[in-house]
């Protein structure tokens, strides 16, 4: 397992990934991007304004439940948030910006 770090606008969480998905991170996020905003996915993450989907809002359990419910789906090896409001980032930990 590896960590990565989630930055936010105003914290940094640190998550504790399964090594091939930290080494191929960025593709991962691609992926959460995509099923995030994709309209036809009634995820509960949406904004929805009389009906329509406007926007969405999600957090670090937000992205580690999309881990293990999706790339990590039927595996043992599961993502988990090791620090909520992290004071720094460890070096060489690769970072999502949010």
């Amino acid at each position: 397992m590896k960590t990565i770090a989630l930055e936010f606008m105003y914290h940094t969480d640190l998550i504790s990934v399964p090594d091939d998905i930290c080494d191929d991170i960025k593709k991962v996020e691609r992926a959460f991007d995509k099923w995030l905003y994709d309209k036809s996915n009634d995820h509960s993450l949406w904004i929805c304004e009389n009906g329509i989907k406007r926007a969405v809002s999600f957090d670090t359990s937000d992205f580690v439940n999309y881990l293990n419910d999706h790339p990590l789906s039927g595996r043992r090896d599961k993502s988990e948030i090791i620090e909520e409001n992290a004071k720094e980032i460890p070096d060489g930990v690769p970072v999502l910006y949010f």
